[in-house]
Order: structure tokens, then sequence, then C-alpha cells
């Protein structure tokens, strides 16, 4: 082992110097407080909104279990966030789980009412539902806003023969 140049007291100094710039400074008062009151809300935001564009790219690869847990994650660390609540209700209604749709994206239509199509997408899934008047509210309101969606002439179309159905049955059952 090779003996230092310097002597002794010059490890011991190198020794303490090198315990001390390990040990972390102790922190003001100020900066106690501002740890205290850190809001991590921001962290989540934006991590739900990176959870949601990852999510994206599943659902536009078709794998829609792993876009789910990405959206439902992205809601776990965001109750607000609109865009998971709207992409997991278009994802059940193309599952079929069309009661679970309507419950996300009714939830979107309270904070943007005005989001393309969604007044559409709520009356197919009632309509799927077999819930004909409230299909027809949805896509009276979608008139209302937006009347240029080629589809809604046919959905209409369907609203009134799902009505006159349930007339009929109505009438039979008395």
């Amino acid at each position: 082992m090779k003996r230092n140049p310097f002597g002794p007291a010059a490890t011991l100094l190198v020794l303490g110097w090198s315990l001390l710039a390990a040990r972390p400074d102790p922190l003001s008062e100020q900066t106690r407080q501002d740890y205290k009151g850190f809001d991590s809300s921001l962290v989540r935001v934006e991590e739900a909104k990176r959870l949601v564009a990852q999510g994206l790219v599943f659902f536009q690869d078709q794998e829609l279990d792993h876009a789910r847990a990405l959206f439902e994650k992205a809601l776990t660390l965001d109750k607000s966030c609109i865009e998971a609540r709207y992409r997991l209700g278009c994802l059940e209604r193309e599952a079929g789980r069309f009661h679970l749709a309507v419950d996300h994206l009714e939830q979107v239509y309270t904070v943007t009412p005005a989001r393309d199509s969604l007044c559409f997408l709520l009356a197919e899934s009632y309509l799927k539902l077999g819930e004909c008047e409230t299909a027809g509210v949805w896509l009276d309101r979608q008139n209302k806003r937006d009347n240029s969606i080629p589809a809604a002439a046919a959905l209409k179309r369907k609203i009134s023969d799902c009505k006159k159905r349930n007339s009929v049955d109505h009438g039979r059952k008395k």
C-alpha cells in the first residue's frame, strides 16, 4: 500500500471533509414549510395527460385492454381528466358496455357540452340500451349544435322505429 505523501493529518482532513459533504445541509424553516405545503396535483395532472397520450396509442393499435388500463389510471390520478373519461366512454361503447359508456360520456358532457359528436355518441348508446326517448333527446341536442353528421338521419329513423316498437309493445301489455 502506498503511503500518503501529505501525511496522516491530510488523510483525516480529506476524510472529515467527505463526511461533511455527504451530510445534507439543514433545511431552513421556510424550506420545511414549502415542502409541507407542496401540492402534487400539478404532477398528477401532467402524469394523467401522459397516460392518456400513451393510451391513445394503444387505442389506435386496437390494444383496448392496455388502453383501458391507462385511461383508468389517468382518472385515478386526476379525477377531472376529461380526455381520459371521454376515451373510456368511447372504449366502453366499442366493447358494447353501453351503460358504462353513457356514465362516462354524460360526465364529459357536464364539463364540455360542445365537444364534437358527443351528443350523437350518447344518442347511439341510449338507443342500444333501448331507451328510445332519451336517445331522441340526445340526437335533438346534437342536431341543434351541428346537424352535419351523415349518420344522424339513419339514427333518427332507428330511434323512430324504436319508439314505434315500444308503443306497440306497451299497447299489448295493457
